[in-house]
């Protein structure tokens, strides 16, 4: 499938740069299948926003995940990772919208530490003009693409992605072994990843798909 609005890092740069010269608030979305790069371009967009004396704030999905035991309670793993991992309603509603529309927003927020898959409190603060960056997978859901100012989809394959999850720290601690992270990715991410492609079009409705791959992942980090 030919992807549509591809672009490259300096593009996409000039491109929010570009967006963001009014003085308002802008939520900016990085999604892409699991190990695509979103938390690592995310930082380069974010510290590029910051040099530039732009107002900037980063979130995770990541962070806002229902505890262990209702994400693994469906034995659909489809359903299960799609509709009952992400708690994007309460980031959606408790954070994003409140705070896109306001002036100030200072509140504190419990989410899940999902570490230790206990509640903890953090006090979120946003002052305006401001640029938010959220990045995380299945934010470009049908019901929350209006939120967006900017879109980003992050094109892998999921041959590559497997490959990057070989490498990554946090895969590594939190399965164990490559033949757990195997397991996880083949029958739980990737084909859910292919559910959310097929009904929700992410790759196609974005403002910029960058496509990443195993080779661009080593050259960077040598």
């Amino acid at each position: 499938m030919e992807l549509g609005n591809l672009k490259n890092l300096e593009e996409l740069k000039a491109d929010i740069l570009k967006l963001v010269t009014n003085k308002k608030n802008y939520l900016i979305g990085i999604s892409g299948i699991e190990c695509s790069g979103k938390s690592t371009l995310s930082k380069k967009l974010f510290d590029f926003l910051l040099e530039n004396n732009i107002n900037t704030y980063l979130l995770s999905g990541d962070d806002f995940l229902f505890n262990r035991e209702t994400r693994y309670a469906n034995k659909n793993q489809i359903q299960g990772y799609y509709n009952e991992s992400f708690n994007y309603e309460k980031l959606f509603n408790e954070i994003i919208s409140p705070a896109i529309n306001s002036d100030s927003f200072s509140e504190v927020i419990s989410y899940l530490d999902w570490q230790s898959n206990k509640m903890i409190s953090n006090e979120f603060t946003f002052k305006s003009p401001f640029v938010l960056i959220l990045e995380g997978v299945f934010i470009f859901k049908k019901q929350y693409r209006e939120y967006f100012d900017y879109k980003v989809w992050l094109d892998i394959s999921f041959k590559d992605s497997l490959k990057l999850a070989f490498q990554r720290t946090r895969d590594l601690e939190y399965y164990g072994d490559k033949n757990y992270i195997i397991q996880r990715y083949t029958e739980r991410f990737y084909p859910t990843q292919l559910y959310h492609i097929l009904n929700d079009n992410p790759d196609e409705i974005c403002d910029a798909n960058i496509k990443i791959s195993f080779k661009d992942y080593v050259n960077e980090n040598p």
